[in-house]
């Protein structure tokens, strides 16, 4: 499992699974990234996290600015 196989598929993320242990996590959620991959034992796990619209603001800033220093419309 790598990071690659994450790439553009976190726009939307539904978590499912047993009723036991972090079941507030579950149902569906807004746009996440990946924190980490890990392997263990068992199996592989992963962290993701909720991306906050306070940094999808700052990432839409970011480009926007590219955009005008490059003289490209967006």
């Amino acid at each position: 499992m790598t990071e690659a196989m994450f790439a553009g598929k976190l726009a939307h993320v539904k978590i499912d699974g047993p009723t036991d242990g972090d079941a507030g996590l579950r149902g569906e959620h807004g746009p996440m990234k990946l924190v980490q991959i890990k392997q263990y034992g068992d199996g592989w796990y992963f962290v993701l996290h909720d991306v906050r619209v306070t940094e999808l603001e700052k990432i839409r800033g970011d480009v926007e600015y590219i955009a005008m220093m490059c003289d490209i419309d967006l």
